[in-house]
C-alpha cells in the first residue's frame, strides 16, 4: 500500500512538473493533470499486474492445485522441496521473474516416489519496483502457490519431513 502511495505522489510531481508551462484555466491545468496521473498510474503497475496473472497461471497449471496425489492419500510422506540449483529455474518470458522450484513425494518408508509438482516464487517485482524503488517484492504476485497444507489434509497425507 505505501508503495502505491509513493508512486502516486510521483505521479502528481510528474504531471506537475509536464504542465508547468501551461497557459490556460486552471480546471485545464487541473483535468491534464488528472489525465496525466490516471493515463500512466496503469502503465507503471500493467507488468505487476501482468506477473500476477501469470504466476497466478503457472500455479494453477502446474502447482499442488493440479497435482495428481492419488499414490500419496493417506501415506506419510518425505517432501523434497527444489533449493540446489539443479532444482530451480527461472520462468521465460515473464511480466516479472518467477522461479520454478521443483517438489517431489516420495513414501517415507519405501522411498518410492509418488508425486511430483513444482511451486512458483514471484521474487521480484516489476520495473517500477525494481528500479524507482528500493523495495523488490512484488505488489500483486504472492510469494508462492498457496498452502500445500489445506489439499495435503484433505487427501490425509502427512508431511513427515521436508529436504531441501
Amino acid at each position: 500500500m505505501f508503495t502505491l502511495i509513493v508512486l502516486f505522489r510521483t505521479l502528481i510531481a510528474v504531471s506537475k512538473w509536464l504542465t508547468r508551462g501551461m497557459t490556460g484555466t486552471p480546471a485545464v491545468i487541473f483535468f491534464t493533470r488528472l489525465a496525466i496521473i490516471f493515463g500512466f498510474f496503469p502503465l507503471a503497475l500493467s507488468d505487476e499486474i501482468i506477473g500476477a496473472m501469470q504466476h497466478a497461471y503457472w500455479c494453477r497449471s502446474h502447482g499442488v492445485k493440479s497435482a495428481d496425489l492419488s499414490r500419496a492419500k493417506g501415506k506419510e510422506v518425505i517432501m523434497h522441496h527444489g533449493l540446489n540449483s539443479s532444482n530451480i529455474s527461472v520462468v521465460s518470458f515473464t511480466a516479472i521473474p518467477i522461479q520454478r522450484y521443483n517438489i517431489v513425494l516420495t513414501d517415507a518408508k519405501t522411498k518410492e516416489e509418488l508425486a511430483r509438482y513444482h511451486t512458483y516464487d514471484a521474487i521480484a517485482g516489476g520495473w517500477f519496483k525494481r528500479y524507482a524503488w528500493l523495495d523488490t517484492r512484488p505488489i500483486f504476485a504472492g510469494s508462492n502457490c498457496g498452502d500445500y497444507r489445506r489439499r495435503f489434509s484433505r487427501e490425509q497425507i502427512t508431511v513427515v519431513k521436508i529436504e531441501h
